[in-house]
């Protein structure tokens, strides 16, 4: 098994069985301020994030350009962050 695989197994997640969990979405529409590319979109709204994040086929519509970033993800239950490798759209 790798790494990563490994060390999920080390982490507490939240499960709900049997409840309903109601999101908080919009619908909106997001564009590229420099090509001017509209796409409606559902928003899924999360008040404590500290980013906000949209799929590869979004960034593909709006036609937005990449640049690399690394992100450190703290997991409840850990002490040490994952570093990840994430691509910043722009």
């Amino acid at each position: 098994m790798d790494d990563i695989t490994n060390s999920n197994r080390e982490e507490n997640a939240m499960v709900s069985h049997g409840k309903t969990v109601y999101m908080q979405t919009a619908k909106s529409d997001v564009e590229n301020p420099q090509s001017m590319d509209t796409v409606n979109t559902r928003l899924l709204l999360d008040c404590g994030s500290q980013r906000s994040y949209i799929t590869e086929s979004l960034v593909k519509k709006l036609k937005l350009t990449i640049e690399g970033e690394e992100l450190r993800l703290f997991t409840f239950g850990k002490d040490a962050a994952k570093v990840i490798k994430a691509k910043e759209h722009r």
